[in-house]
């Protein structure tokens, strides 16, 4: 998956020292605001993060990321576990997913059932799968031999909530 130009410079970090770790928890504790979540304590110490797209703020008065998708690894899959937009609508949420899938072509998340960002994922994945907590959503996954595919959901699945109640 191609990503095209976008208006919103997107800025890849593969070490968790090359961003501000302040800015990008008050961007995500932010975005799920209305999902009433935060995310977990010490989240950038006990999380694998293999990359981070991030975007800056375009106001000269703001200092803060706007945007940010934040990627794991998982059975040697690309898990992407958190995206995350200031604000909806303006186009930011699909410049970081398209930035995302035009590096990755296996991609696997999942979002609890009553995410409002479940409405974003529709047509962008190639099978979803639900369980009591979470849709799982995957795409490019074929050539994975059904034992590891197996074990791959179940990981995604199992693996800790990293957003709380407020």
């Amino acid at each position: 998956m191609n990503s095209p130009q976008t208006a919103y410079p997107i800025i890849s970090a593969q070490d968790i020292t090359e961003v501000d770790i302040a800015k990008l928890t008050y961007l995500i504790n932010d975005s799920f605001k209305t999902s009433k979540k935060e995310l977990v304590d010490n989240y950038f110490e006990k999380e694998d993060i293999s990359e981070i797209f991030y975007v800056n703020s375009t106001e000269e008065s703001s200092e803060n990321y706007i945007g940010a998708a934040i990627i794991q690894n998982i059975n040697n899959t690309t898990y992407l576990d958190k995206l995350a937009v200031k604000d909806t609508g303006n186009g930011l949420g699909t410049a970081l997913w398209n930035a995302v899938t035009g590096k990755y072509d296996k991609l696997v998340w999942r979002a609890s059932r009553d995410n409002p960002a479940n409405d974003f994922y529709e047509g962008k994945y190639d099978e979803k799968i639900k369980t009591d907590d979470w849709n799982i959503y995957y795409y490019g996954l074929n050539n994975l031999k059904e034992n590891e595919f197996k074990e791959l959901i179940d990981a995604v699945a199992s693996k800790n909530p990293t957003m709380i109640s407020a």
